[in-house]
């Protein structure tokens, strides 16, 4: 099944969450110093502000409640 052309930026923003996710356990892996710790906080904090706090308040705001009462993918309500 297509996702919605809508649905595209979100799955994106998903994307780009778990890459966050991956090269952060690559780097701490590699380099568990403290400074590195920092940085890669700092890192996350960063994408954070900068693009998942908004996808977040997108889920929740818009997408979630617009979901409210379908029981499948197709759309069917129940």
């Amino acid at each position: 099944m297509l996702r919605h052309s809508s649905l595209i930026p979100l799955s994106h923003e998903h994307q780009h969450g778990l890459a966050l996710c991956v090269l952060t356990e690559r780097a701490l892996n590699a380099d568990p110093s403290p400074e590195n710790v920092a940085a890669q906080a700092r890192a996350i904090v960063e994408q954070f502000e900068g693009e998942l706090q908004n996808h977040f308040h997108i889920e929740e705001e818009i997408l979630f409640p617009a979901l409210t009462g379908l029981t499948d993918l197709s759309g069917q309500q129940s």
